[in-house]
C-alpha cells in the first residue's frame, strides 16, 4: 500500500513540473504572439509549440524525399565493379569453318575423325598403322589430293592448323626412340609450315583390361609419352591438348563402353572428340 502511494506522489509530482514547464513557455510564446492571437490560455501555446516542431520536421522530411532526383536506370553505377579476371587459357570455342585448313596426321584413331566427324575442307594424311618413323615417307590415298607422301601434301597446299596424333602403334620401342622421332616430325612439319598453329593431341588411352594384358599399354606409360611429347608446346605457335579427358574412366583408362575392341573408339564417340578440339582452339 505504502508503494503504492509513493508512486502516486511521483506521478502527480511529474504532472505538476510538466504542467509549470508548458505554463511558462506558453506565458512566453503569448507574450511573443501577435495581439489577435492572444485570446487562448497561456499553456496552450506550449503545446502548440510542440505541435508545430513535430508538423515542421514531418514536412521538412516529405520535402526532402519529394525534391530528391529519381534513380535513373540507365545511368552508370557510382563505382564501377571490379573486373572479372583474365582467362589466361588461349583455348577457346570456334565452330566448324575454323578447321577448313587443318591437316590432320595420325593412326587409326585420327582416320575415326576422318570416318565419322570430319571437318569440312580439312585434309587427312592418316591410316590404321601409321607410326612416327614411317610417316614421312609412307604414300597413302587422301581425299582430293590422290595417292600422296605427307611432305608432298604439305608442298601443295598452305596449312593455317596441323593436328597430330601418332605413337601408340610404336608403345613397344623405347620411349626415349619415339622421342626422338617425334623431333625429327615436328622439325619437318615446323619447317614445312612455319606459319601454322601445330596442335599435339594425346594418344589415347585403352581400356583397363586390355592395358592389363598389354603392360605396353598401361595409362602411365601412355601418360608419359604424352607428356614427352607435350613438351614442344611453346604456347605460342605450338599447343597441346589431351582429349583423355573426355574418355576416361575414374581410373584414367577408356571407358569401355565407349569401345568395342578395347582401343578404337565406337563411331558415334568421335563426334565427342570433334566437340573437344572446338572447344580447345587458338584463335
Amino acid at each position: 500500500m505504502y508503494s503504492f502511494f509513493k508512486r502516486e506522489r511521483l506521478l502527480l509530482t511529474l504532472l505538476v513540473l510538466f504542467g509549470l514547464f508548458f505554463g511558462i513557455l506558453g506565458a512566453v510564446l503569448k507574450y511573443a504572439a501577435p495581439q489577435e492571437d492572444k485570446s487562448a490560455p497561456a499553456i496552450a501555446y506550449g503545446f502548440r509549440a510542440l505541435h508545430d516542431s513535430a508538423a515542421k520536421k514531418a514536412k521538412s522530411q516529405s520535402q526532402a524525399q519529394t525534391n530528391a532526383p529519381e534513380a535513373d536506370p540507365d545511368a552508370a553505377p557510382a563505382q564501377e565493379p571490379a573486373p572479372a579476371p583474365e582467362d589466361d587459357s588461349p583455348f577457346r570455342t570456334v565452330d566448324e569453318s575454323y578447321f577448313s585448313d587443318a591437316l590432320f596426321i595420325g593412326d587409326a584413331r585420327v582416320d575415326g575423325l576422318r570416318l565419322y566427324a570430319p571437318f569440312d575442307g580439312a585434309d587427312y594424311f592418316c591410316s590404321t598403322e601409321m607410326t612416327l618413323t614411317d610417316c614421312m615417307d609412307v604414300k597413302i590415298p587422301v581425299e582430293g589430293r590422290g595417292e600422296t607422301t605427307l611432305p608432298q601434301l604439305l608442298s601443295h597446299r598452305r596449312y593455317g592448323k596441323i593436328y597430330i596424333s601418332l605413337g601408340i602403334n610404336e608403345m613397344g620401342y623405347d620411349l626415349d626412340y619415339l622421342t626422338n622421332q617425334f623431333d625429327t616430325v615436328f622439325e619437318a612439319l615446323r619447317e614445312a609450315e612455319p606459319d601454322a598453329i601445330i596442335y599435339i593431341m594425346a594418344n589415347l588411352h585403352v581400356t583397363k583390361s586390355y592395358a592389363d594384358a598389354e603392360a605396353i599399354f598401361q595409362s602411365d606409360r601412355v601418360d608419359e609419352l604424352n607428356r614427352r611429347f607435350g613438351e614442344y608446346a611453346d604456347g605460342l605457335h605450338s599447343f597441346y591438348i589431351d582429349e583423355n579427358e573426355i574418355f576416361d574412366d575414374s581410373e584414367g583408362y577408356l571407358v569401355s563402353s565407349y569401345t568395342e575392341d578395347e582401343t578404337l573408339l565406337s563411331g558415334k564417340y568421335y563426334k565427342l572428340w570433334a566437340d573437344f578440339l572446338c572447344r580447345n582452339a587458338v584463335e
